[in-house]
């Protein structure tokens, strides 16, 4: 296992700030709430009177090997590195190889206007130990004349691209992307979308991980930087809780559905696409989303080329912080309620291909809205599908 000291180097490939000190993990108890499970300093005993927290010993037998049936949408570097060590352990003591809910980490990420591979450019250049590369192109892959950039991948596909992987039923997945967190949102989706709600996201994806001093490695002893196979699992074990894609109907729309919901108002839609200059959009290395934040359009505008009849525009970087973190609930809450978002009544979402559009159901699950359907076909099939009485045009510029 080759693995480097983020602390050096690698800050500046990443476009990081400063070191920065952390408290050790003993000293940080662990807090859990609605969208989120992390380890949090408190500067006082009156700090932590105000919050429930639990200890990180009790965490391990608490969390990580007990089920979760409410895992958390979002999950601390410091907790996956908890989370890690405990997997380890059991590995070490030789117990059987697949615990109950043990944490299992797929690095997502993907550029789906990139024509390079992000195996290549991204994950062997430097991913979290332990993870294993999860091929969103391959799995997403755009067939022949469809109007769809990302299309769903049908149940039996992500069945056996998941159990190629070694993901079981009772897998506890962690994913994280090292860009912008829409290809990390994606993965959460589409687990969410085939029945599995044990599946977190890492907050602030690789960047954030760096940014607490963690290391990362470049190829594993285990052998799982290659790619998987359609025929050939990563996972050596012959578990018997393989996993089973049973897909959620209400977590998708359709073209026809959509059409027939715009037309009667029966229901808010949200476009979350970003507008900006080629100059703009976040480089390969994601330095930061500050950019974006401060040159995104205000949800009052029309985005280029047009949007959906009746559509409220909340970019999707507006869910999250400078570095890259998603906002707080209360934050999010606010982003939704400022734009004209009532989360209580149905809302669907939609951005350019489909990728972003997973962020804003994530930011809601954060909420606890655990169903905010996603039109994946979004702008590219409805701009070619839907009549020009259900279209509204705007001024031209670029779009992520």
């Amino acid at each position: 296992m080759v693995c480097f000291d983020s602390t050096k180097t690698l800050r500046k490939r990443y476009c990081l700030e400063a070191d920065m000190d952390f408290p050790e993990a003993s000293d940080r108890p662990l807090r859990r709430c609605a969208g989120r499970l992390e380890l949090r300093h408190f500067s006082s005993s009156a700090d932590m009177s105000r919050t429930s927290v639990v200890s990180v010993a009790s965490a391990k037998s608490s969390i990580f090997n007990l089920p979760l049936h409410n895992p958390p949408a979002l999950v601390s570097p410091q907790w996956l590195m908890e989370a890690l060590f405990t997997n380890q352990q059991e590995k070490d003591q030789s117990m059987k190889e697949s615990q109950p809910h043990s944490v299992f980490l797929l690095d997502a990420t993907w550029e789906a206007t990139s024509t390079t591979s992000a195996y290549e450019q991204h994950y062997k250049r430097g991913h979290i130990p332990g993870a294993l590369f999860l091929d969103l192109e391959a799995l997403c892959q755009k067939q022949p004349n469809s109007h769809m950039c990302c299309p769903i991948p049908d149940p039996g596909k992500f069945e056996r691209f998941v159990n190629n992987l070694g993901v079981s039923k009772d897998s506890h997945v962690v994913t994280y992307d090292s860009l912008d967190g829409r290809s990390a949102a994606r993965v959460w989706y589409l687990f969410r979308l085939f029945g599995h709600e044990q599946v977190s996201v890492l907050d602030g994806g690789l960047r954030q991980w760096l940014q607490e001093g963690h290391q990362i490695c470049t190829t594993d002893k285990d052998g799982t930087c290659r790619l998987p196979q359609e025929d050939q699992s990563l996972n050596t074990s012959q578990s018997t809780q393989k996993f089973k894609a049973k897909l959620q109907p209400n977590m998708l729309i359709g073209f026809t559905e959509l059409k027939s919901i715009v037309e009667k108002e029966d229901a808010q839609i949200i476009d979350c696409r970003s507008e900006l200059s080629s100059s703009e959009k976040p480089s390969t290395a994601y330095c930061s989303n500050a950019t974006a934040m401060t040159s995104c359009a205000s949800s009052h505008e029309v985005p280029s080329q047009g949007q959906i009849k009746g559509a409220i525009h909340i970019p999707f970087v507006n869910l999250f912080t400078p570095d890259g973190k998603f906002k707080l609930e209360e934050e999010l809450l606010q982003v939704f309620e400022k734009a004209g978002v009532d989360l209580s009544v149905p809302a669907v979402v939609y951005s350019q291909r489909g990728m972003s559009a997973c962020t804003v159901a994530l930011a809601a699950s954060i909420c606890g809205i655990p169903t905010v359907p996603v039109y994946n076909g979004s702008w590219t099939e409805w701009e070619a599908m839907a009549p020009s009485c259900l279209i509204v045009k705007g001024k031209k510029t670029d779009q992520i």
